[in-house]
């Protein structure tokens, strides 16, 4: 009898304290070190991250850039680079207001309307005002681009040389593809010689790195009576 017990109590005492030695007094749970985080990968800032518009950011090009806008005039900003540019009155009580004067201003505007035939002047003026309105949140440079490519295709010489232009104002203004926007500008003036602004973009395209090119159109455009609003004289062609 005593061996038949003994048979049945050892393997049960040796089960119990198996048990015993897997199960600790204290849940695993709350000894456990917890589990690190995953590392987070590195955060790369790119020229895209730091600038929408990849502008250079010396001095000439930062009152291109988007956010750069020092200087108030009437109820708008006027964009300027620090100690580069003239701030411009701006118009007032209009939608997407112009500078009065300078590249991309009503002065321009209004001469470009002057020498196209009337049913061009309102996609002119809607291109004009989308990529040039001084309201820089307001700027619309996709919608300026889709009327800006069909206007080049006009067969008017003066409205595909405005349309030409503003596009070259377009590459510098969404990837700052200066080769783009020179061939554009030269284009334009191959059609319109006299169109004062376009050589003034060409002279502040070319003033960092081809400013005797850039000299002469600079003169040519001081010649047609474009105001020098970004200062390209003290910058780039001082005497």
């Amino acid at each position: 009898m005593r061996s038949h017990v003994a048979f049945v109590v050892a393997p049960l005492l040796g089960l119990i304290a198996c048990r015993s030695e897997q199960t600790p007094s204290t849940p695993a749970a709350a000894t456990a070190p917890a589990a690190e985080p995953a590392p987070e990968p590195d955060v790369i800032i790119t020229e895209t991250t730091a600038d929408p518009d990849k502008m250079p950011s010396d001095a000439i090009h930062m009152g291109l850039r988007r956010g750069d806008t020092v200087g108030r005039v009437g109820p708008h900003m006027t964009p300027r680079g620090p100690m580069q540019a003239t701030p411009q009155p701006a118009e007032e009580g209009v939608a997407l207001p112009l500078p009065l004067g300078g590249s991309g201003s009503v002065a321009e505007l209004e001469k470009r309307k002057a020498v196209a035939p009337p049913g061009r002047r309102d996609l002119i003026e809607e291109a004009f005002r989308k990529l040039f309105t001084v309201e820089r949140q307001n700027r619309d440079g996709a919608r300026a681009k889709v009327i800006l490519e069909q206007l080049a295709l006009d067969e008017d010489p003066k409205v595909k040389a405005t349309a030409l232009r503003l596009l070259g104002f377009v590459a510098i203004n969404s990837g700052f593809d200066e080769v783009t926007a020179q061939a554009r500008y030269e284009a334009a003036l191959e059609l319109d010689p006299d169109y004062g602004e376009c050589h003034y973009a060409l002279a502040f395209t070319l003033g960092p790195r081809d400013p005797k090119t850039g000299r002469a159109h600079y003169d040519r455009a001081m010649a047609l009576g474009v105001p020098d609003s970004r200062n390209l004289k003290d910058q780039f062609y001082k005497d």
